[in-house]
């Protein structure tokens, strides 16, 4: 604004010889004045372009922040639907973890029942097996004495039939 204001002062007519030094000194301030307020006027319009244009960007920043605000919301919306959701997953995880807790503490009982069952087939058929050679065992003295039996009847047939032929 100066080196307008400079320039004007350079630009203004030199006063005449007719003029009075008052009147060569108002012209001069007059001209100055003039300069002076196309110097405001610019000055002026130039702010009102820079006020434009911070309204301008004022209410892009607003519109951007209306914007965000809304992206804001239906992000914290689908962070409590996951929230939601990951509670209502950690219930439904923990009741699983609790069936198969169950499940394993079933399935140990039944390892130790097949075990203990294995256990007693194995003794039994061991009892089995010497219960099947003792009943051949005897089924050996059953006929043996059978065998004797037959022999002791034969004699006290041969035996009772010479006493009554004699």
């Amino acid at each position: 604004m100066q080196k307008e204001m400079a320039e004007w002062r350079r630009k203004s007519p030199e006063p005449s010889m007719d003029q009075t030094g008052e009147q060569k000194e108002a012209i001069q301030k007059l001209e100055i004045s003039k300069s002076l307020i196309g110097a405001l006027q610019k000055e002026i319009h130039s702010q009102v372009e820079q006020i434009e244009n911070l309204h301008e960007d004022l209410e892009n920043w607003q519109e951007r922040c209306g914007r965000a605000e809304h992206l804001v919301g239906e992000l914290r919306e689908k962070l409590m639907e996951n929230h939601t959701q990951a509670e209502e997953t950690r219930k439904v995880i923990t009741k699983e973890m609790e069936k198969v807790k169950e499940y394993m503490a079933n399935h140990e009982a039944l390892q130790e029942q097949k075990q203990s069952l294995k256990t007693e087939l194995r003794d039994r058929t061991k009892e089995c097996v010497e219960l099947r050679a003792q009943w051949q065992k005897l089924e050996k003295e059953k006929d043996h004495l059978g065998k004797e039996m037959q022999s002791l009847r034969t004699l006290l047939e041969e035996s009772t039939d010479r006493e009554m032929t004699s």
